[in-house]
């Protein structure tokens, strides 16, 4: 499973906060490519489901899996 991580101040830190010594890869949620359905088919759930509800605000234009994780709300 693919991990999505932070940039910047704390770059490297997974989303979903889990422990990165569990072996598994990583990939920076910025650069990584989330608009292809195959990648986020092999990525971690609680990284995606973070960056869908943390990544946007209300009024941003979103893609349509982003709409679809936040109305599960």
């Amino acid at each position: 499973m693919m991990h999505l991580t932070e940039t910047g101040y704390h770059a490297g830190r997974r989303l979903c906060l889990t422990s990165r010594d569990d072996g598994e890869p990583n990939a920076h949620a910025a650069y990584a490519p989330l608009n292809r359905a195959e990648f986020r088919a092999t990525a971690c759930p609680g990284c995606l489901r973070v960056w869908a509800t943390e990544a946007y605000d209300d009024d941003d234009e979103m893609p349509e899996w982003v709409q679809a994780e936040r109305a599960k709300d």
